[in-house]
């Protein structure tokens, strides 16, 4: 009963189209409104004022951006960022709603779109930002993301265990526990992003 009921929910956030695989074809559906949401998410200049035409290729700049594709990426939960990249091998995966809920948060970004057609959810990402993370992949994100991810668990499981712990006490924690060191430096640089998108933890 309860996949039952989020695979309705996914079915009315879903677009109900034949699915678009290209960005540009994606944002041509987008309504002004939505434009302008995303417009407004990315800071885009005088957006309140810019027609279609215009809204268009400047969030289409700002969505196949490398750095803003890996800034967001980095700060994904694993099965978010499992499900983007299960998702990013196909020109488009046939997917129940349990799956279009792990990418909630992509798609509001536009990053993935989800479509309901001929009986099945569709998710879909486009083409231009598969190939911006073919580039990224090979750059070596997902190494990025591992030691991102593991530094990450392991201040979620300080802050729950301590309530309140020093940075140098973290990192001798830390460690103590992998081949891999670290240091006050990299754990800030690391989490910070975190932190910035509303993580339960922070740094006083």
């Amino acid at each position: 009963a309860v996949l039952a009921e989020i695979n309705e929910i996914a079915k009315k956030q879903a677009t109900h189209s034949i699915p678009k695989t290209t960005l540009s074809e994606i944002l041509a559906e987008k309504s002004l409104t939505r434009l302008r949401e995303l417009a407004r998410m990315y800071k885009v200049s005088r957006y309140t004022r810019l027609s279609r035409e215009e809204l268009v290729p400047a969030i289409f700049r700002k969505l196949t951006d490398m750095e803003f594709l890996e800034s967001i990426l980095i700060i994904t939960d694993a099965e978010m960022f499992s499900a983007f990249s299960m998702v990013a091998q196909k020109e488009q995966l046939v997917c129940d709603g349990v799956t279009c809920a792990k990418l909630d948060f992509l798609q509001a970004l536009g990053l993935v779109q989800t479509y309901f057609h001929e009986d099945k959810l569709i998710a879909v990402v486009p083409q231009e930002i598969q190939e911006v993370f073919r580039t990224l992949s090979e750059a070596g994100f997902v190494v990025r993301k591992e030691r991102t991810d593991i530094l990450h668990n392991y201040a979620c499981a300080a802050v729950n265990l301590y309530g309140v712990i020093s940075q140098n006490d973290f990192v001798a924690i830390f460690n103590t526990q992998n081949a891999k060191k670290t240091d006050v430096d990299e754990v800030f640089q690391i989490l910070m992003p975190h932190i910035m998108m509303d993580s339960n933890y922070c740094f006083w």
